[in-house]
């Protein structure tokens, strides 16, 4: 049976579930005065509510109120998809859309996500009630999560890690603790202290958090660390500083979390099947869902439960996965034609003195499309890169740009943004190159 928005309210408010200590049950002022501002503001069963500038306590309140009143929370990062909404609440500020309305199409959506978009132009996921509540279940066995645990979530919550692992935490009991001090030192003395046994984090946090001054013996018994790769060297680090061995996490935010474990991606989430590729094999990771994954807003909602995650992967005969790269697209639409840029990638791929490169189009004020490589290196410069492709027979022209180094998002991973603003306006580039 299908759970509904309402459904995961009343499973969250009936729990031990805490927010900083406080129960999430009727008597909750926070939750109640949450509840009040969506109700002041008009939100109607099946509105989207977006959700910005205010601190994750504020927004996992928000999104339980919302599911209170049958409507669909949208944790967002910027302005830039407000128009999309019915009702924004903008810290203080309630921003109510042209036309407010239901989104009956939507019935199966319990929240929306913008994907990260440092891979590919960012998406507007759906994710349904049955798919977060098979999400929570993977979380509470992978992380061991009941009442008496204290979850710290020093991540941002319009990502699908913080928010997938902070909604889990809710659904399994457990009281969450987020704290508004985001220093790398206040969450190692929270680690430390034994306020906290169990924390998610991003590599990049990881590695400022085990560069952190030895307290006393740490009393977390997990740390689980996602969105990006934990090699042996993090691994031995977060080890040494907080004595337990991380356990690595790895899911899209079409999906939410589907495997966890001590190795490689870690292991398939229960109710999660590899179907390809087969043991001893590499190819891309294509899995089978506990539940349809419902696909992207604007786009007709999938009943399929398989989903191709266009990441690579080697699987070995004892079933470790080990993550190889993104599957390299074979052509980039281009003012509506299909270029093929595979000569380039192999060329790239051989060049020692580049870090990381991404092919971007980029829109002109007449609505126009160029392309552009971004090169990521500190000691190449842009002609040089071309002078690698003049034996290269084609027929695609683009721009070359080299930076020191991409700009990330408070996940540490790629800003597509931030590189495009940076591509409009660095100088350290080539004429097309054709």
């Amino acid at each position: 049976m299908h759970k509904s928005r309402f459904d995961i309210s009343v499973l969250i408010t009936t729990s031990e579930a805490r927010i900083n200590g406080s129960r999430l049950n009727e008597s909750n002022v926070e939750l109640f005065k949450a509840c009040a501002i969506l109700e002041e503001a008009g939100v109607c069963s099946g509105w989207i509510v977006g959700l910005n500038r205010m601190s994750s306590e504020k927004m996992l309140l928000m999104i339980l109120a919302a599911w209170m009143l049958d409507a669909i929370p949208w944790p967002l990062a910027s302005e830039r998809f407000y128009d999309q909404c019915d009702v924004v609440v903008d810290g203080l500020i309630i921003l109510r859309g042209a036309t407010p309305n239901a989104h009956p199409e939507l019935k199966e959506v319990a929240l929306l996500h913008s994907t990260s978009g440092s891979t590919a132009a960012e998406k507007v996921v759906c994710r349904s009630t049955d798919s977060l509540i098979a999400e929570a279940e993977g979380y509470r066995k992978g992380m061991n999560l009941g009442p008496r645990d204290c979850v710290g979530i020093p991540l941002p919550l319009f990502h699908s890690l913080g928010s997938g692992v902070a909604i889990s935490a809710l659904l399994s009991g457990c009281n969450i603790y987020l704290n508004k001090k985001k220093l790398p030192s206040a969450i190692a003395k929270d680690l430390d202290s034994g306020l906290v046994n169990k924390i998610v984090l991003t590599p990049a946090l990881a590695i400022l958090l085990t560069q952190t001054r030895y307290r006393d013996h740490a009393c977390v018994d997990k740390i689980l660390i996602g969105a990006g790769r934990v090699d042996e060297k993090l691994a031995s680090a977060v080890y040494h500083r907080f004595g337990v061995m991380p356990n690595v996490g790895y899911g899209s935010t079409e999906t939410g979390g589907s495997f966890i474990g001590d190795s490689g991606i870690g292991k398939p989430a229960d109710g999660v099947e590899i179907v390809w590729p087969m043991k001893g094999h590499q190819g891309e990771l294509v899995l089978r869902m506990p539940t349809p994954v419902l696909g992207y807003v604007h786009d007709k909602l999938r009943t399929s439960r398989i989903w191709r995650t266009g990441d690579i992967v080697y699987r070995s005969e004892k079933q470790d996965i080990i993550y190889i790269g993104r599957r390299d697209s074979e052509s980039i639409r281009l003012n509506g034609r299909f270029l093929s840029l595979n000569e380039f990638h192999l060329i790239l791929k051989g060049m020692s003195r580049i870090s990381g490169y991404i092919f971007v189009v980029i829109h002109d004020e007449g609505g126009g499309e160029r392309l552009c490589l971004a090169v990521e290196s500190d000691t190449i410069l842009p002609k040089e890169i071309a002078d690698h492709f003049l034996d290269v027979r084609s027929s695609e022209t683009f721009f070359i740009v080299v930076v020191k180094q991409f700009p990330k998002n408070e996940m540490g991973k790629l800003d597509r943004e931030a590189l495009i603003k940076v591509i409009r306006f660095g100088e350290d580039r080539t004429d097309d190159f054709n």
